[in-house]
């Protein structure tokens, strides 16, 4: 088994410092280039984890552009979250600072989705949608004690 190997912080940071959303995130937290010890979604300083944008577990790509630079608290906070395109769960949940938006943000984004998609068969889904059926599922029984990735792996997804 070959082991991993995954690019440097430095090339991380080129990578992303001049994309529109992190020129936002710099003038929010005050940041002349994105740092590598600061997390850049909630601008907390200290260690900082690469983290995958789209999930290593579909794609395996580790390339600069599928990675950003997190807090432990929000790594563990993204798993399960992918996506970088509008709408996509990661995209807006890393595009917000604060978590209680973020929530009424992902149900205002989905809402019109769950009902065109709520009659579709599970053999018909693709992972994405699985996986975000299975966690608006928890969320929406109130397994308010769950976190997200609990109910994933519960699910089979992980």
């Amino acid at each position: 088994m070959q082991k991993r190997r995954m690019p440097s912080k430095p090339p991380i940071i080129r990578e992303w410092d001049d994309k529109p959303e992190m020129v936002r995130k710099k003038k929010i937290f005050k940041w002349d280039t994105l740092p590598a010890n600061a997390c850049w979604r909630c601008g907390n300083e200290g260690y900082t984890e690469r983290t995958h944008i789209h999930a290593h577990c579909f794609n395996r790509d580790d390339s600069v552009s599928n990675l950003h630079l997190l807090c432990k608290s929000c790594h563990n906070a993204s798993e399960g979250l992918t996506g970088w395109d509008k709408g996509h769960l990661y995209y807006v949940w890393f595009s917000t600072e604060d978590d209680s938006y973020y929530g009424c943000k992902i149900f205002a984004y989905y809402s019109k989705f769950i009902d065109d998609h709520t009659k579709v068969k599970p053999d018909d889904v693709d992972e994405y949608q699985k996986r975000f059926f299975s966690w608006f599922e928890g969320v929406r029984s109130y397994e308010n004690e769950k976190t997200q990735t609990q109910i994933l792996h519960e699910g089979g997804y992980y």
